[in-house]
């Protein structure tokens, strides 16, 4: 199975992620060459541009994911905090975990899931939200499981939720999209200058 991983992740490496880093120094070449008349075209551009860049960080998560099976080793629990304290460890950010009720292993599939959304709200609160404290909470139930994310950041408009998709990278849709192939309910709560709150309620299945 690890050897298998491996290989996936050296075809990965080899393929996808160096397409991907090709083709945005292509863009950095084209950008380079139009004028200043040319600045509508420019701002294309330095856009598909950041998203490629993002593209190609998702490409080495998978990459580091497929190396380094933590679900494998790990409970939910100690995979989340030790993805928050890794995470935190170079910014200026405080990272806390707590959990309520008794934990327990879930089925690998809302584990996986559940932790992917985690680390995607974590990241976005250090990499967007300028966050100096995140707080993960994993509650279980008798028949459920919670894990809510807060951070102390910048917060956005709600109802804007498509433009900083676009521009930010926050990673919404796929947050979402993970929480609904779960059937669980995803929810995020955030204002202007008043942080962010990610939760996500599913059925222990």
């Amino acid at each position: 199975m690890l050897a298998e991983r491996a290989r996936l992740s050296r075809e990965i490496h080899d393929t996808l992620l160096q397409s991907l880093v090709g083709v945005a120094l292509q863009f950095d070449a084209i950008s380079t060459t139009l004028d200043s008349s040319s600045s509508a075209a420019k701002a294309q551009l330095l856009r598909i541009r950041r998203h490629i860049e993002a593209y190609i960080r998702e490409a080495r998560q998978s990459i580091w994911d497929l190396r380094s099976p933590t679900l494998e080793t790990h409970d939910l629990v100690a995979a989340l905090q030790d993805f928050g304290k890794r995470a935190a460890s170079a910014q200026p950010v405080r990272f806390a975990a707590t959990v309520t009720g008794t934990p327990r292993r879930c089925s690998a599939k809302v584990e996986n899931q559940l932790l992917r959304i985690g680390q995607e709200a974590i990241t976005n609160a250090i990499r967007h939200a300028q966050a100096k404290k995140i707080h993960a909470e994993l509650r279980f139930e008798d028949a459920s499981i919670t894990l809510r994310v807060s951070d102390d950041g910048c917060g956005f408009d709600h109802g804007d939720m498509v433009a900083h998709e676009m521009e930010s990278h926050y990673g919404l849709t796929t947050m979402r999209e993970r929480a609904e192939e779960l059937g669980a309910r995803f929810r995020i709560a955030t204002s202007v200058g008043r942080g962010t709150q990610v939760e996500t309620v599913g059925t222990d299945i």
